[in-house]
């Protein structure tokens, strides 16, 4: 994906599991650099000491974590909304968002 960003990529919300075995965390900090190069707004997310499961666990309805379903929303409401939605500012946000101690209450 990373050769395919240009100004007319979309806002993007990058998550990636900090121990993940499966995808570097390298590519995820790759995307996000070229995304803010092309001044596309992007917040990249990498959560500490979750592996590739993990991670994409954090979204299930069984173990979702709250904090990042939270974070996700947030995203979405910001760049959907009128006042930024014409021509939103590239976020240069980077987290780092510890394991989710439980799964939020369904």
């Amino acid at each position: 994906p990373v050769h395919f960003v240009d100004a007319t990529s979309p806002p993007a919300l990058l998550v990636h599991g900090e121990d993940d075995g499966v995808v570097s965390v390298e590519q995820t900090r790759e995307l996000s650099a070229a995304l803010k190069r092309h001044q596309v707004p992007v917040e990249t997310e990498i959560l500490a000491g979750r592996g590739h499961a993990a991670t994409v666990a954090g979204y299930s309805l069984v173990l979702r974590s709250a904090a990042l379903i939270a974070d996700t929303t947030r995203f979405i409401e910001r760049v959907t909304s009128p006042a930024t939605s014409s021509s939103p500012p590239a976020s240069t946000a980077t987290s780092q968002i510890g394991p989710s101690p439980s799964p939020a209450p369904m």
